[in-house]
């Protein structure tokens, strides 16, 4: 079986990530890199990842920005009360985040299985992450 070669530095941003979810890819990205769980392959995967937090932080946001008594249940046309749709799609993200996030070791039971590098366990030269942006 032939390995998989990670990038030789951390790929460009892509254009689609909000503010929140370029947060996340600045930050995750050259550890996840250095720690050799980033191939060729996952490009694509991080990239949803990154959008999924994305989504995550803009839907807490605008249920944070929401007058206190409709965060949690809304009224409809007929004076009923509701779940709170933002919230709803809050849940909804979270569980697409945590997937994701597990798949790329990020919780600490899903990091545990995976076989990465520490960075403790790097040379002092493989430590300097700016190799990895031009």
């Amino acid at each position: 079986m032939r390995e998989i070669g990670a990038p030789e530095r951390m790929w460009a941003t892509p254009k689609v990530l909000g503010e929140h979810g370029k947060s996340i890819w600045a930050r995750l990205g050259p550890y996840l890199l250095e720690c050799g769980v980033l191939t060729q392959l996952h490009k694509e995967s991080f990239t949803v990842l990154c959008l999924c937090y994305d989504r995550l932080m803009q839907i807490a946001e605008e249920i944070n920005n929401a007058p206190q008594a409709s965060r949690v249940t809304i009224e409809d046309k007929r004076k009923s009360l509701k779940k709170q749709p933002a919230l709803m799609a809050w849940k909804a993200a979270l569980v697409d985040f945590r997937a994701y996030s597990e798949s790329f070791g990020l919780t600490p039971e899903a990091m545990d299985k995976l076989e990465v590098k520490k960075l403790k366990e790097l040379k002092p030269d493989e430590k300097d992450k700016s190799r990895y942006f031009k």
